[in-house]
C-alpha cells in the first residue's frame, strides 16, 4: 500500500523542489526501498504523462539501479526547475487570468487554485518579486466579477478598520471565500 505523503511527494515535487531528492530517499529508506525500488515508485506515482515521459529515460530503465542520477535525468526535462527563478511574475498574472473566466462553485475549487497561487507567490515573495499587498490584491482580483463582488461585501462587514487603499489580506479573502462556497450560499447570490 503506498505512502499518501511519498505519492504527493513523488507527483508534485520531484521536478520543482531541490531538497525533493533528499525526501524521497528518507522516505524510500523508510519503506526499505533501495534506489531501484524508489526509481520504480517514483515512476508509478507520478502523472500517467509524465510517468511516461520518464520511462523512456536510460536512468529508467529495468536495470536501473542509481537514484541520483534518475533524479538528475528527471530534473533535466524540466530546465529552471531548480533555484529562484522557477517563476516569474507572468506565470501568477496568466494563472489570475485562467481562474478570473473559470466557475468558482465549491470549496475543493478554492482549495486548487489556493495551492496554486500560493505555489507561485511564494517564491515570488522570497525572491523578493512580488510584496505581500501586491499578492494579496492578485488574489482577490483573480476571482470571477460577481463572486469577487460578494467577497468584498462580505469582507466589508469584517474588515471594517483597513485603510481603502489596503488590499484584504489574502487570509481574511479566504476565510470569506469559504464562508460563500459553503452550502449553496454562493450560488444563491451569484444567480
Amino acid at each position: 500500500m503506498a505512502n499518501p505523503q511519498f505519492q504527493m511527494l513523488l507527483c508534485v515535487e520531484i521536478h520543482l523542489c531541490s531538497s525533493c531528492n533528499t525526501y524521497i530517499n528518507f522516505l524510500g529508506t523508510l519503506a526499505a526501498l533501495n534506489d531501484h525500488g524508489k526509481i520504480k515508485a517514483a515512476i508509478h506515482y507520478a502523472d500517467l504523462e509524465e510517468a511516461k515521459v520518464w520511462q523512456t529515460l536510460l536512468e529508467a530503465a529495468p536495470a536501473a539501479d542509481d537514484w541520483d542520477a534518475f533524479v538528475a535525468a528527471v530534473k533535466g526535462l524540466y530546465p529552471g526547475c531548480e533555484g529562484d527563478n522557477h517563476y516569474c511574475h507572468t506565470d501568477l498574472q496568466y494563472l489570475v487570468k485562467e481562474y478570473q473566466s473559470k466557475p468558482m462553485q465549491n470549496q475543493d475549487n478554492l482549495g486548487e487554485y489556493q495551492w496554486k497561487f500560493a505555489k507561485i507567490s511564494a517564491l515570488l515573495i522570497k525572491t523578493k518579486k512580488l510584496a505581500e499587498t501586491e499578492r494579496d490584491s492578485m488574489f482577490l482580483n483573480s476571482f470571477p466579477r460577481a463572486i469577487a463582488d460578494c467577497i468584498c461585501h462580505c469582507l466589508s462587514i469584517v474588515c471594517t478598520d483597513l485603510h481603502p487603499d489596503d488590499p484584504y489580506p489574502l487570509a481574511e479573502v479566504v476565510k470569506a471565500t469559504k464562508f460563500l462556497l459553503t452550502g449553496s450560499a454562493l450560488c444563491s447570490m451569484v444567480s
